[in-house]
């Protein structure tokens, strides 16, 4: 009996584990999308940390929305403006950088995007994401 339990208890964590799989997948790919992010210290909408955008129409936008398509191969580069630890995570797609060290680091990750949904992106150096670092990283459905 104490076997069978064991057993159960084993598929329900593979189950488990299956059902919060990323729905993104790390890769040396050539991006087809690139968003350029620096990291700012202030007072913004969110509080007193941001994520900037640096290019095109997200130019200055603070923790701007992130939208992509399914299929997308993305590559977020994270330059840090301050003198900060700093990275950026998507908890869900289990998508993360390294850590920036000093002012001027640049630290990115790419990425396949494989589900549609809106996911979360922040700084996981504490207090940051509390303080304002963070936004939302949108898939949409592949035309």
């Amino acid at each position: 009996m104490f076997k069978q339990f064991r057993l159960l208890a084993l598929a329900a964590t593979v189950l488990f584990a299956v059902a919060g799989t990323a729905f993104a997948q790390v890769t040396d790919e050539e991006p087809t999308v690139t968003f350029v992010l620096t990291t700012g210290l202030g007072a913004y909408e969110q509080g007193a940390f941001a994520f900037l955008g640096t290019e095109g129409e997200l130019e200055g936008v603070e923790n701007p929305d992130l939208v992509v398509k399914v299929g997308d191969v993305v590559r977020v580069v994270l330059i840090s403006g301050d003198a900060m630890r700093h990275d950026f995570r998507i908890d869900d797609l289990g998508v993360a950088t390294e850590y920036t060290a000093s002012q001027g680091d640049e630290v990115s990750v790419t990425f396949v995007v494989t589900e549609a949904g809106e996911f979360e992106y922040y700084c996981s150096e504490p207090g940051h994401q509390l303080a304002g670092m963070y936004g939302r990283f949108i898939v949409e459905a592949a035309e």
